[in-house]
């Protein structure tokens, strides 16, 4: 039999969060220090130059079908990247007094699309964080009124999110995964709750059986048998290797199987 375990993303959550603050706090350091700051635009041409070249790479000599894992890994990169150069270009503006302090909102939502609501919400902690010393650069209640507007975006864009699925979900496009606003006893019963990784489970376990019993049939088994079980066998371990591909890639979430 085989025992399957979902490996927790919580601590890729976590590392992206850092990812994100330390981005945040490194690139206000750099652009208001008076010794960095005027390279700042220089930081800004090198993070648009990255962008390309990872593009570049990526499509030309990387991009297969069997790269999930680097796909994935890429796609952060150009993420964090792109966060980096819209940072540099806002902070090298003069962030309360950028024109071009709007793209923090629109990096705000994005980033709550793209990553789970606490690692966007981590990202704008810190980003009030880091501003909070500066309010006052325009007018005092003008600055408060835009450090509680990058706060909200955090609902916002979980909200926005959650309506687009919904709305998808009812013309068919797509299923969402996850049912919400629901507390679970144990970590099976989370797992669970994710309805491919449900209908994974309830299919997984009679391959399993044919499987196991094709092969506790083969020990008995004439020569001419021999060789038909072993299809069977074959078959139902490339039909189990198929699904664990497919849930994997479809709830994001890396099995771990181990054989006894």
């Amino acid at each position: 039999m085989q025992n399957f375990s979902l490996v927790s993303s919580r601590s890729q959550k976590i590392l992206e969060g850092l990812i994100l603050a330390l981005l945040t706090l490194v690139v206000y350091l750099f652009t208001i220090n008076p010794l960095t700051k005027p390279y700042a635009i220089y930081a800004l041409v090198l993070c648009l130059a990255l962008l390309g070249i990872i593009n570049f790479v990526f499509i030309k000599f990387v991009k297969k079908p069997a790269d999930k894992l680097v796909e994935k890994n890429t796609f952060r990169i150009l993420i964090f990247t792109i966060t980096t150069a819209v940072l540099l270009w806002v902070g090298s503006t003069g962030w309360f007094l950028s024109p071009f302090f709007y793209l923090l909102y629109l990096l705000a939502i994005s980033l709550g699309f793209l990553f789970s609501t606490s690692v966007s919400f981590s990202f704008i902690l810190v980003l009030i964080g880091v501003l909070l010393p500066n309010i006052g650069s325009i007018s005092s209640g003008l600055d408060l009124v835009s450090l509680l507007s990058l706060l909200l975006m955090v609902p916002l864009s979980y909200f926005l999110r959650r309506e687009y699925l919904r709305r998808i979900e009812r013309e068919k496009k797509i299923l969402i995964l996850q049912e919400e606003h629901k507390t679970f006893e144990n970590k099976v019963e989370e797992i669970l709750s994710n309805k491919v990784s449900k209908i994974a489970t309830d299919l997984r376990e009679p391959l399993n059986d044919i499987k196991q019993l094709a092969i506790y049939i083969q020990k008995t088994a004439t020569k001419n048998e021999k060789e038909k079980i072993k299809r069977v066998i074959n078959s139902s371990e490339k039909a189990l290797q198929k699904l664990k591909d497919f849930e994997e890639e479809t709830t994001g979430k890396i099995l771990v199987e181990t054989k006894q």
